[in-house]
């Protein structure tokens, strides 16, 4: 349910390794089943949360509260990568730009200018640090009321798609990858992680997927 020009961005959602490590269908594997299965799951030893060195505890699945959604892992040499919002600008710090909307950017149908807003949001994702920026976000504005419709590029399939092209290149020419998201049927908030949004193919390939 994320859209994009182009390119579809998959969010990875970061869940804690003691609430993974209690998920029933992985502790609920037959340890003597022969295979390669078996042997990769004996491998798989879930890191205690003390051993992450975040600026915010996060023990729960979900924690927006902080500047970057980041994990550090020092005693494995990986620093962790960082992932934050949003597609006007660095979300949860201070002293970066409130960029203008995706909707209003893609009424100057002005590919140069749109290009360049990508770059100065790549820029200022850089100076802080983040790896990924989670934008820019490109659904279709199907239902009026949604309520996020101001941070997609409207509701022409083709002009949302090529916004979305530009701006992912314009934040990757800094350096920083551009995560784009609401790709395919995330048109409204409301109840939005329990509805069921059912589109039939031939809208799907000619109204949503060229989004």
């Amino acid at each position: 349910m994320h859209n994009a020009g182009g390119l579809v961005g998959l969010g990875a959602r970061l869940v804690c390794p003691a609430r993974f490590a209690q998920n029933s269908m992985i502790t609920t594997i037959n340890a003597s089943q022969e295979g390669p299965l078996r042997q990769l799951f004996l491998r798989l030893q879930p890191l205690p949360v003390a051993s992450y060195n975040l600026g915010t505890e996060l023990d729960r699945p979900h924690d927006h509260d902080r500047t970057c959604a980041n994990r550090s892992m020092g005693e494995r040499d990986h620093k962790g990568l960082c992932l934050q919002d949003s597609p006007l600008g660095v979300r949860y710090a201070d002293k970066v730009s409130v960029f203008p909307a995706g909707v209003n950017v893609a009424a100057t149908f002005n590919r140069d200018l749109i290009q360049k807003r990508g770059a100065a949001l790549g820029a200022e994702f850089k100076g802080k640090g983040v790896h990924v920026a989670l934008g820019p976000a490109v659904n279709i504005a199907r239902v009026p009321a949604a309520g996020r419709n101001w941070e997609g590029f409207g509701a022409d399939p083709y002009l949302s798609g090529e916004a979305a092209y530009e701006t992912v290149i314009g934040i990757q020419s800094q350096g920083v990858q551009a995560c784009a998201k609401h790709y395919i049927n995330n048109e409204q908030e409301h109840f939005r992680e329990t509805s069921s949004s059912n589109v039939d193919d031939s809208n799907m390939k000619s109204t949503f997927l060229p989004s």
